[in-house]
């Protein structure tokens, strides 16, 4: 792939960029920052023993789930990586649509290919990327760019980021975009599943991430039907019982695509490491300190012992005086517990935490000061 080729260039004209822009809001933030952290979260499980590194930093990998989408409040040029209008191009259902970015924007021009989004290719780009970074042991950049391919990945299993009809204005349901993909999930994340498979070696990692869109883009049609049967259900209201019926019609659509996105991240993250020859990953036992996102300092320490059973010390430090929260959250981001909420001035803090009321399982402890988080993984093991 030509990586270099989906950077900006200069002469992007004001009213393509508006045009952008107005689709980005409204459609870019695919599931939502919970649907994106449980994808990420799950997906590195696949992956086999040799990569346990990638499997450490599970946490990380789910607090920058979203990254790519911060960027591109920023970033214009982020934008047409987060869609793909399959419609625009009538040789995708033949099979002939090049898989070469180049030979798109030369086929279509700049501007139409930026207007239609081009998703799949910002999919193997990161990919391309991937195995370069690993091949030169980059392991710090490795682990942003592994979170920008759970995103990608994760948008290309919203079908609503695949058709032009991206917000149902086309077919009378105005805001499906936002209520099927940030609500619904928001409002039943936790009973979704995504199971645990083995990874597989992708002979023809282009092939199967462009064969793949034509089947999620067939989803949209199901789940507009569904749109309309639970607003009548619901007396045309979008309300708790529209939200109960239109989750009882999609459950198992969205579960698929969950499981389908789970797939494809750690099938393309694993083949990726087969091409770069299978480099030693390193893990929080040996030598690397996990700095994957930032070159600012940490300062919430990991808890310490992990696993516990049933105490634990938690100890940070602050830089500075800070209004700070520390609390415990689930698998699913929500807060189950605060520990601490108030001010505090510079200084190191510790205290321990008892989990007897707790079931045994995974935690994150999560540090916020200022406009600033971190968060470690804890194993309550009983």
């Amino acid at each position: 792939m030509e990586n270099e080729n989906l950077n900006c260039r200069s002469y992007y004209r004001f009213a393509l960029i508006f045009f952008l822009w107005c689709v980005f809001v409204s459609s870019v933030f695919a599931w939502g920052n919970q649907g994106h952290r449980i994808l990420n979260r799950e997906s590195v499980k696949d992956l086999p023993d040799a990569m346990q590194g990638f499997k450490e930093k599970d946490f990380y990998l789910s607090d920058y789930a979203s990254e790519a989408d911060r960027r591109a409040v920023a970033d214009e040029c982020e934008i047409p990586k987060h869609f793909f209008e399959i419609e625009r191009y009538p040789e995708y259902s033949e099979g002939t649509l090049p898989q070469s970015f180049i030979s798109l924007e030369e086929k279509y021009g700049e501007s139409a290919v930026k207007a239609a989004g081009y998703l799949p290719y910002a999919i193997m780009a990161t990919y391309d990327t991937l195995v370069s970074l690993m091949q030169r042991k980059d392991w710090t950049t490795v682990f942003k760019f592994t979170a920008d391919l759970g995103h990608y990945v994760a948008d290309a299993h919203q079908p609503f980021h695949l058709t032009s009809n991206y917000d149902g204005q086309l077919t009378r349901n105005n805001g499906i975009h936002w209520r099927y993909e940030k609500e619904l999930v928001d409002r039943y994340g936790a009973a979704l599943h995504v199971s645990q498979v083995t990874a597989k070696k992708i002979e023809k990692p282009a092939e199967y991430v462009f064969d793949r869109m034509g089947k999620i883009h067939a989803l949209a049609a199901p789940i507009l039907k569904a749109d309309k049967s639970a607003l009548r259900v619901a007396k045309g209201k979008y309300s708790g019982a529209y939200y109960a019926q239109f989750w009882k019609e999609t459950r198992e659509l969205t579960t698929t695509l969950f499981q389908d996105a789970s797939m494809m991240f750690a099938n393309l993250l694993y083949t990726a490491w087969l091409k770069a020859e299978s480099p030693k990953v390193p893990t929080l036992m040996e030598d690397y300190k996990p700095q994957a996102f930032s070159s600012e300092p940490q300062y919430l320490e990991q808890n310490f012992p992990n696993p516990f059973n049933p105490v634990t010390r938690i100890s940070y430090t602050l830089p500075g005086d800070y209004y700070v929260s520390v609390g415990i959250f689930n698998l699913f981001g929500q807060e189950l517990l605060k520990l601490f909420t108030g001010h505090q001035s510079t200084g190191r803090y510790e205290f321990e935490f008892d989990a007897k009321n707790l079931p045994g399982g995974v935690y994150f402890l999560r540090l916020q000061y200022g406009n600033k988080t971190e968060t470690r993984k804890m194993i309550l093991s009983k």
